[in-house]
């Protein structure tokens, strides 16, 4: 249910959503073919040195991964942009990404811009900025620093050498000593020259990690090179997503739009709002919502005219045949009650049936002005007299088997009349003068005459706007004709639109559809059986 409800929303807010696709489709199109083309430019930096290391150890490695995503964060904050800035002499610098590559020691700085140049000069400027914020470039004098401490390396590496072969020397002589005493003193020699070797081997492994950096040190080992190429804009990908969006959005103020419009849309919505079946759909016709003329008459063949004589066949099916009297009723004014009455009637004369169509709505009476008869005589002139010669008072139609009693003039107290008992008589002897009687209410929760008709008749019929009724409208009023004792055989889904409700466009086979209504207003009931659609004939 709730997906028909969606679909039926697409359906009628179809313009809606094309139009806002199409809008965010061509506004995503214009920006992107605004955008400039887009350069970008890579330089690599290691931390560590670990690589130059023939057995680095798991430590070093894992302590120069940990510090490589410390100067992914460094390279991102305000004092290396800005010393970025200053050297360069720009303004600003455009978006970059700093990320290091996984599992490794390496940090790539990406920048894209406009001009290749100087998306090259900014990832180059970006790294060398970041190398100065490294200990191992640190402070004033380095390059001197460095040379002194190359120079103790070079002395330590020739003590190391000298020592070791004045131990080996050493140990030598020993081989040939034969005083106990000398031997002593050869190996506290011996001794005394191994720690030295240790110490210098020590100082040298110290100096040795000061001069290469150590894991806390960086290098840039890929500059950044100018870019030839424009990188993808992605211009489709974005265009496609500005689309999915504006479909989305419009799609969400479709919904929108039906939820805050408080009417009925589909037969379920009526089903699950009022617990009623809906007996037929009629469809929107030539004549909208005007009463100048029927359109069972100024169009027999159409849709709507059609959907009329389906509604009483499904009518009369709903009460089993044992209908004698039928009330239209609406919630409010301007649901198409009067026009549905006048078409029903029409309908069950075509089936050969004899019909009265009786006006009961004595405030605003309209079936004259349908049938454009006169309305000097009707229903308030009938309830003067206290057995009225009925026949006097109906009028005959063009169409043979239908007989109008219209309201006749206005009256000061309509209700009283129609809940009189003179009102009780006149339907009982209308019964006995046709197979039904259809009677034309007025809104039932404008005034209470339809609350008290619906209880002198055999069944009601609610007619439910697709445009005008309001759910709480439409709910209260067979609240209303409930709690009167009402027997309600259904809802009539007036002036719906094939676009909400396609289910309703197919077409019926007529076993013949020649000439005029006025033509088919004069063949015999058993022709005139011909006109009605396959479906209700073969009932």
């Amino acid at each position: 249910m709730e997906l028909n409800r969606a679909l039926s929303s697409i359906r009628r807010w179809w313009w809606l959503i094309l139009a806002g696709t199409v809008l965010a489709t061509v506004s995503g199109f214009i920006v992107a073919r605004m955008q400039p083309p887009i350069y970008e430019a890579k330089a690599t930096v290691m931390v560590g040195r670990s690589i130059e290391n023939p057995n680095p150890s798991s430590n070093d490695l894992f302590l120069s991964q940990q510090l490589a995503q410390t100067y992914v964060e460094i390279a991102s904050r305000r004092p290396v942009q800005e010393a970025t800035i200053a050297a360069l002499g720009i303004g600003g610098l455009p978006p970059y990404r700093v990320a290091l590559v996984p599992d490794t020691q390496l940090l790539e700085i990406k920048i894209g811009d406009s001009d290749p140049q100087r998306a090259m000069a900014i990832a180059n400027e970006l790294a060398n900025q970041l190398i100065k914020l490294s200990p191992n470039t640190q402070g004033k004098g380095i390059q001197d620093r460095r040379e002194f401490l190359t120079q103790e390396v070079q002395d330590l590496e020739n003590n190391i050498n000298a020592t070791r072969a004045r131990v080996q020397e050493l140990k030598d002589q020993l081989d040939g000593m034969f005083s106990a005493k000398e031997i002593s003193d050869t190996n506290n020699q011996i001794n005394a020259l191994e720690a030295k070797l240790f110490a210098y081997q020590s100082s040298y492994a110290d100096l040795v990690s000061i001069l290469e950096g150590g894991a806390n040190s960086l290098e840039l080992i890929e500059p950044a090179v100018l870019p030839m190429e424009p990188i993808s804009s992605n211009a489709a990908r974005n265009v496609l997503v500005v689309a999915s969006l504006g479909l989305a959005l419009t799609l969400m103020a479709a919904f929108l739009l039906d939820y805050l419009e408080d009417t009925f849309k589909s037969p379920d919505e009526i089903r699950s709002a009022l617990r009623l079946p809906t007996l037929g759909a009629v469809l929107k016709h030539p004549g909208g919502k005007s009463v100048a003329k029927l359109v069972a008459t100024s169009h027999p063949d159409s849709p709507a005219t059609e959907s009329y004589r389906l509604l009483a066949a499904n009518i009369q099916f709903a009460a089993e045949n044992s209908l004698k009297s039928l009330l239209i009723a609406s919630a409010g004014p301007d649901e198409g009650k009067t026009f549905t009455a006048a078409h029903l009637g029409l309908a069950m004369a075509y089936q050969g049936l004899r019909v009265v169509l009786l006006d009961t709505d004595l405030r605003r009476p309209t079936i004259h002005q349908i049938f454009d008869v006169p309305n000097t005589m009707g229903l308030t002139t009938a309830l003067l007299r206290e057995r009225p010669e009925l026949e006097g008072f109906l009028q005959n139609t063009n169409v043979p088997g239908l007989r109008l009693l219209t309201s006749g003039p206005s009256s000061t107290n309509p209700a009283r009349l129609i809940g009189s008992e003179r009102f009780t008589h006149l339907l009982d002897d209308l019964k006995h003068l046709a197979d039904i009687v259809v009677l034309d209410s007025p809104p039932v929760l404008a005034v209470a005459d339809a609350t008290i008709l619906s209880r002198q008749v055999d069944g009601v019929v609610l007619v439910v706007d697709a445009a005008n009724t309001r759910r709480r409208g439409a709910v209260r009023a067979v609240e209303m004709l409930d709690h009167a004792g009402a027997t309600l055989l259904g809802v009539a889904f007036n002036r719906i639109s094939l676009q909400t409700n396609p289910i309703y466009g197919y077409s019926y086979r007529y076993t013949s559809t020649e000439g005029s209504a006025e033509e088919t207003a004069q063949q015999s009931p058993k022709d005139r059986r011909r006109w009605l659609p396959d479906t209700i004939s073969r009932r």
